[in-house]
């Protein structure tokens, strides 16, 4: 199932084998506007130096073989972020969001998060979000618990995790 959903103001579509040629250039030729250093400042090493159509290519092939990768963009198709989702078990489901620096402090992860919390609570097999997110990204800490996360501990010493239980939709 491809998972997609909209908002007022978003498109999310997952980016998957349907994809055209031509969508997957467009996508290669946006990233690198969206991957710049300050919105991957807290993200592994694997989001940074991302400043070629190549290395565009090769992060989109990477985070696509390892989770399901939605492509968030504005009514009138600007891309703007990706929100990443890693089902492990079909149970607990790992996520991640990156939004371009231009559109940050617009509501547009607090949108996001709730479009994509609503649309997860229909995916029968899915039980709980998970979210790990760097100590001092004070933005994404406090827009989590905004949306209803609750803080589970921290690993490493620099790493919260948050954890959303799903109610499912009957």
């Amino acid at each position: 199932m491809t998972l997609s959903f909209q908002t007022m103001r978003l498109e999310v579509n997952e980016i998957d084998n349907s994809a055209s040629t031509a969508q997957i250039q467009q996508l290669i030729a946006k990233i690198p506007y969206i991957l710049t250093a300050d919105v991957v400042t807290h993200l592994p090493a694997y989001f940074h130096h991302i400043d070629s159509a190549s290395k565009a290519e090769q992060w989109l092939t990477r985070i696509c073989s390892e989770s399901r990768l939605l492509q968030i963009t504005l009514k009138d198709k600007e891309t703007i972020g990706f929100l990443f989702a890693n089902t492990e078990n079909e149970i607990n489901t790992h996520i991640g969001y990156v939004i371009a620096q231009q559109h940050w402090g617009k509501g547009y992860a607090s949108e996001l998060l709730q479009g994509f919390i609503h649309t997860a609570n229909t995916i029968g097999s899915w039980h709980k979000l998970i979210a790990g997110v760097d100590k001092s990204n004070f933005a994404s800490v406090h827009l989590l618990k905004k949306q209803g996360f609750s803080e589970q501990g921290c690993a490493n010493g620099n790493m919260y995790f948050f954890e959303y239980a799903l109610s499912k939709a009957d």
